[in-house]
């Protein structure tokens, strides 16, 4: 088996979300065009972060999960988590975060829709 030293760990953690936060600028960039519009790479991979801060507080931390709060946020404002009943109660509830989290971007798509919001 391979030890790491704590230094080494850190650095490959340290990639690992250097590399998701590219990844979901681009991602971002591709998808929401209209609401990335005006926004500078800086302000992008800021916004992505405190996302990311934001979604850990509610047990959010797998990537699949994180880019569906991220998405949600693009859609709804960046405080959606606070200003959107409904989103609260998702992100507040109990259970699996996985499954929180599914069902939050599943409502999330039938809100915009229902509000022709893309």
């Amino acid at each position: 088996m391979i030890a790491l030293r704590p230094e080494q760990m850190s650095a490959f953690d340290s990639y690992m979300r250097e590399s998701f936060v590219q990844r979901m600028a681009d991602h971002l960039r591709r998808s929401f065009p209209r609401q990335c519009e005006g926004l500078s790479e800086e302000s992008l991979r800021a916004r992505i972060e405190q996302g990311m801060e934001r979604a850990k507080t509610y047990g959010i931390v797998k990537e699949r999960d994180v880019a569906r709060y991220l998405d949600v946020g693009m859609v709804f404002g960046e405080n959606f988590d606070t200003q959107c009943d409904w989103a609260a109660a998702y992100l507040k509830g109990s259970g699996d975060p996985s499954v929180r989290t599914k069902l939050l971007f599943e409502q999330a798509r039938q809100k915009a829709n229902e509000r022709g919001i893309r």
